[in-house]
């Protein structure tokens, strides 16, 4: 029986050897890059109230779906104010997933909206954080998926112009992307906050007139880290 020569021999070992890796590497990342087989939808809670903590510890297809509306209330002293909000509240409920998890997030607009919105989440990686797919008429609803691939605590916000516009008229929230490892352990005497203030101007009478940040109400929040949740106070 004749062998192959050993130069041969060597350069079909190291193909076949190639080929295994490239099948292998493949194979890896068909799966990292695929979608998870868990899903779940997100629990959207009205401020100040949060979202439950996290219990799992592999990611998930998150299913976000979010209405903006156009509501008139009463402001503290009495004073009507139509309200631009998502999902009727001012600050939109806080979304909450875990580093990893893909999310896919649907954005409707009233049919009795006046005004096109859209959302652009500080957590997603990229320009526009998802407004440019997002920009919906009223009576129209919009979705795109994105990756949770920074862990931390960001703002969202419309993103139609004019954007302090819809900003200031209560078009805001945060979104919380858990780290995989789940929140570190804050001693309450060390813990930290996030707080942000809003203001209405009830006259629209531009800047320099009266009713110009005439009255600030309901727009404040303050985040506690605590041991095994986060709170809104």
């Amino acid at each position: 029986m004749n062998s192959l020569p050993a130069h041969r021999l060597f350069v079909f070992l190291s193909l076949a050897i190639l080929v295994a890796l490239t099948m292998a590497c493949d194979s890896a990342a068909a799966t990292s890059t695929g979608r998870p087989s868990r899903a779940e939808t997100a629990q959207l809670v009205s401020p100040p109230s949060v979202p439950a903590p996290i219990d799992r510890n592999t990611p998930a297809v998150v299913t976000v779906s979010l209405e903006t509306t156009e509501v008139t209330r009463r402001l503290a002293d009495g004073v009507d104010y139509k309200f631009w909000t998502f999902n009727g509240t001012v600050p939109g409920p806080m979304v909450r997933v875990r580093e990893g998890d893909t999310v896919d997030l649907t954005l409707a607009n009233s049919a009795e909206s006046g005004a096109a919105h859209s959302i652009d989440l500080h957590a997603v990686t990229g320009p526009g954080g998802g407004a440019i797919y997002t920009q919906v008429s009223p009576g129209k609803e919009k979705t795109f998926t994105f990756k949770a691939l920074n862990p931390g605590l960001y703002v969202y916000h419309c993103a139609t112009s004019l954007i302090p516009q819809h900003i200031s008229n209560g078009m805001y929230g945060l979104i919380l992307v858990e780290p995989k490892a789940g929140l570190p352990k804050v001693d309450w005497a060390g813990r930290k906050v996030v707080a942000g203030i809003g203001g209405f101007d009830v006259d629209d009478g531009g800047p320099g007139k009266k009713g110009v940040m005439e009255s600030v109400v309901g727009g404040f929040w303050a985040v506690k880290y605590t041991d095994d949740n986060v709170r809104r106070k």
